[in-house]
């Protein structure tokens, strides 16, 4: 009886320690989509004000970089988005492309996120 309550409780220390391991796991990717899905509204918003001015008037421009505050692990953390707009003449005529593009660091590692889209002159 005393042996099969030691494996018992061994199993379920085993358990909580499998468990336990889960949640930074869990608390980083969830950062991380968090981050993804900041820099695609961001470059959505970004691509849509360049397509807003007209194929006459939509040009290049560099948004100002924005600052999101969050927790990692109880800590503080600011990330920082920069956000990038390029609009370039196409092979067709009247066309240009406009490329959106916000990146930003997660640590050591840098991100992107890049949208495109056509402004056409009819």
């Amino acid at each position: 009886m005393l042996l099969e309550i030691i494996f018992g409780l061994g199993i379920f220390c085993i358990s909580l320690l499998l468990l336990f391991g889960i949640f930074p796991t869990s608390h980083r990717a969830t950062t991380q989509a968090k981050n993804v899905s900041v820099a695609t509204n961001l470059a959505r918003e970004y691509l849509e004000r360049a397509m807003a001015l007209g194929y006459a008037n939509a040009s290049t421009f560099t948004p100002p970089a924005v600052t999101v505050p969050s927790m990692v692990n109880g800590v503080a953390v600011n990330t920082t988005f920069q956000g990038q707009v390029t609009v370039s003449p196409q092979g067709w005529p009247s066309v240009n492309d406009v490329v959106s593009e916000v990146t930003w660091r997660e640590g050591p590692i840098q991100r992107s996120v890049k949208l495109q889209s056509y402004v056409a002159d009819f």
